[in-house]
Parts: C-alpha cells; structure tokens; sequence
C-alpha cells in the first residue's frame, strides 16, 4: 500500500462507506437522505455498490506500482460516474434535492475522485 496521506485517507475511505453501506444498508441510505422505505430494493442497490467500494480499496492495498496506480485509475473512474449518475438522477428528479442528499450522492464521490487523483500524483512522484 502507498504510504501517501490521500491515498491512506481514500482506502480508510473505501473500507469504511463500503463496509458501513454492505453491513447497515438502509441506515445508510437514511443518512444519505432517501427513503428506503418507499424502495426496498434501494438497500439491494447499495449492498452492490459497497462491495465495489470495498474490493477497490482491496485492489489498492493488495497492489503496488503500475498495478495500483490502475487500481486508482478505476477508483477515480467509478467515482466520477457516481457523480455523473447522481447529477442525471437528481435532475431528472428521481433523488432527492436536499442538501444533505446532495452532499452524500455529490460530495463522497467528488471527494473520492479528488483523493485518488492526489494519490495518482504521489505514486508518480516515488
């Protein structure tokens, strides 16, 4: 594993929502502000998303060199396709627009592609 501070924040961050969203799925969709309640399949949905978090943080910690600067390459993708998804979704209104949505479906994955990116960085500087 790369001893940059991004990417020890992105896996810790990998582990944690993918391992928090697989094991309590529909409090974690409450806390994302949707209502799992009027989707129960909602809570499938992110079970699926969560193990990809999970195995992308496994992917990084497993891996060095050209194999994990792949590795953060997909995790980068896979978070900007988050972003782009929750925008078609939010304004097509089948998620909600409330800010405290908009910062979990927006902000996490924003955040994810930023660390990455810096992470990417790092690993082409050692």
């Amino acid at each position: 594993m790369g001893t940059s501070t991004p990417g020890k924040l992105l896996v810790a961050g990998r582990f944690l929502i993918g391992g928090g969203a697989f094991l309590v799925p529909v409090p974690a969709l409450r806390l994302g502000g949707l209502r799992p309640r009027r989707n129960p399949q909602a809570a499938y949905m992110l079970q699926l998303f969560a193990v990809r978090d999970a195995m992308l943080g496994v992917g990084l910690v497993a891996s060095s060199g050209p194999a994990r600067r792949t590795w953060l390459k997909a995790g980068i993708a896979c978070d900007l396709a988050d972003a782009a998804a929750a925008l078609v979704e939010a304004g097509a209104g089948r998620i909600p627009r409330t800010g405290r949505t908009t910062l979990a479906l927006l902000a996490s994955p924003l955040l994810g592609a930023a660390l990455g990116a810096a992470a990417l960085a790092a690993e082409e500087d050692d």
